[in-house]
């Protein structure tokens, strides 16, 4: 017994030492006091986290950064910038929500965008951030409140019911592949390649224009895909989802209304996905116009506060004037549909779209011989893009697709007023010219690459654009009509390829 108790105490002596030889090193390394050392270390974590003002409504910051290179060929000059993809561009924002009770919840979004220079916007001459785009724009600013049974109203700067209704793909090639071809290198102008405009002869070399191959497409929301919505200060109603569809409306502005539908599923390995949507547009900026001195109208409004793309000034014919209190009258249809094959990856996605200007063919009417101008009011688009997307390499899914964007647009319009391409062609031999109607062709291809472990997406498109519009030219003399001509004038092709990755946080 005592020989137990000796080696019992002895273990405990031990230990007793070794604790007290550990204490002194943590001491001498923690300079004396672990405990502060901690809340030094708290304090700095703390520091460094977002803090969000109650403990009743969760805060989730989110983003992403989308940048790349942008190659492009106008026929005559090769070149090279560095630029956001306007197709998803960098941006970062704050949302989140509240329960109130089990059936009713509350919450917020608000988002800003960032560009260092629009791929949509850059052209020859412009090789960094256009004055006219803002580095940072507010994409949204709206709270919402949500029942689980009767759906969820927002409230604020944010989404029409129609948004992305012609964009509906169930693939990831929307990236670099989307269907607004605007935002790949819709900023660059157009070269003719049949001589100078609308005058006798013709160059060798084909001649700059003060087009852009956007200006070839619809001006309704800025975009190529007319049909589709864009973000605006409103009311929208999302309901539930029934047996895979989701209704939507919304109403803002002075005014505009739009209703969607959209439906998902998946059948037997099949995804199928797809929406259609209708605006209605009657937002003015009540100004009042009269003829210039040549008596000729050609829109010289202050540029509109309304709807983009829609003729902003409401005419009375007698006595040629515009009437105070105008408003554009403009609708839109827009649908879009996708199919994936899930085994093999195969899809298949298809989009349309058109606007109808009740005021346009009015805004061209020419006082001098009293014509009504027989412009076109109607813009229109489809699209249909084609691939495959698998995980091929273990990386994730790879995207390989194929696409075709054909668009007609009606007569020429810039800021909802006449578009006058006099300025820019002081030779030509006319006072005035003006579009009737354009067409603008894009194919191209390109690939998309997952890379799931870092939420990033590697990807490279081609297209090749071309393109033709109808002419008006009008020679004046005292605001008397002494010549007149229609040219199709045929423009050069164009060629981009775009590379990047987006990352996600």
């Amino acid at each position: 017994m005592i020989g137990g108790l000796k080696k019992t105490t002895s273990r405990f002596a031990i230990a007793a030492a070794a604790s007290v030889i550990a204490t002194s090193a943590m001491a001498a390394d923690l300079g004396g006091n672990c405990c502060a050392d901690l809340e030094e270390r708290i304090a700095e974590l703390e520091a460094t986290t977002a803090r969000k003002g109650n403990r009743r409504v969760s805060l989730t910051v989110y983003g992403q950064v989308n940048e790349g290179i942008l190659w492009w060929d106008d026929g005559e000059e090769t070149n090279a910038y560095v630029v956001t993809n306007e197709n998803s561009r960098t941006r970062f924002g704050f949302r989140g929500d509240a329960r109130i009770n089990p059936e009713w919840s509350a919450g917020y979004l608000l988002e800003v965008g960032v560009r260092i220079a629009n791929s949509g916007h850059v052209n020859q001459f412009v090789d960094d951030n256009v004055p006219s785009i803002d580095a940072l724009d507010l994409r949204h600013s709206a709270w919402y409140i949500e029942s689980n049974r009767l759906g969820r109203v927002w409230v604020g700067h944010t989404n029409m019911a129609t948004e992305g209704i012609t964009e509906i793909n169930l693939s990831n090639a929307a990236v670099v592949g989307a269907v607004d071809v605007n935002n790949f290198a819709g900023g660059f102008f157009v070269r003719l390649n049949n001589g100078r405009l609308l005058a006798a002869g013709s160059g060798d070399s084909p001649v700059l224009t003060g087009l852009r191959w956007r200006d070839l497409t619809s001006q309704f929301h800025g975009a190529a895909n007319p049909g589709d919505g864009t973000r605006a200060n409103l009311v929208r109603y999302v309901s539930p989802t029934f047996s895979g569809f989701t209704f939507s409306a919304s109403w803002g502005e002075d005014d505009f209304w739009d209703v969607a539908l959209r439906y998902a599923n998946e059948f037997n390995g099949v995804r199928v996905a797809g929406g259609i949507g209708y605006q209605k547009w009657t937002d003015g900026n009540n100004v009042t116009v009269l003829p210039d001195g040549r008596g000729v109208f050609v829109g010289t409004a202050t540029p509109s506060q309304g709807q983009p793309g829609c003729a902003d000034l409401d005419w009375t014919l007698s006595p040629f004037a515009f009437a105070e209190g105008s408003d554009v009258d403009c609708y839109a249809l827009g649908l879009s549909g996708s199919v994936m094959h899930v085994p093999t990856g195969l899809y298949l996605f298809g989009a349309y779209g058109f606007v109808e200007d009740e005021n346009r063919r009015l805004l061209f009417a020419l006082q001098s011989d009293g014509e009504i101008l027989n412009a076109d009011d109607r813009d229109e688009f489809w699209y249909v893009q084609a691939g495959i997307e698998k995980n091929f390499t273990g990386l994730g899914s790879t995207t390989i697709y194929g696409e075709y964007y054909k668009g007609e647009a009606g007569a020429g319009l810039n800021n909802g007023n006449v578009r006058d391409l006099g300025i820019f062609f002081p030779t030509a031999g006319f006072d005035d010219i003006f579009i009737t109607s354009s067409t603008l062709e894009v194919w191209g291809f390109g690939l998309v690459q997952q890379i799931d472990a870092a939420a990033m997406d590697l990807y490279i498109g081609f297209r090749n654009y071309s393109g033709d519009a109808n002419l008006l030219g009008l020679a004046l003399d005292n605001g008397d009509v002494v010549n007149r001509a229609r040219r199709k004038a045929d423009f050069e092709d164009f060629q981009a390829v775009f590379t990047g990755a987006i990352i996600r946080f």
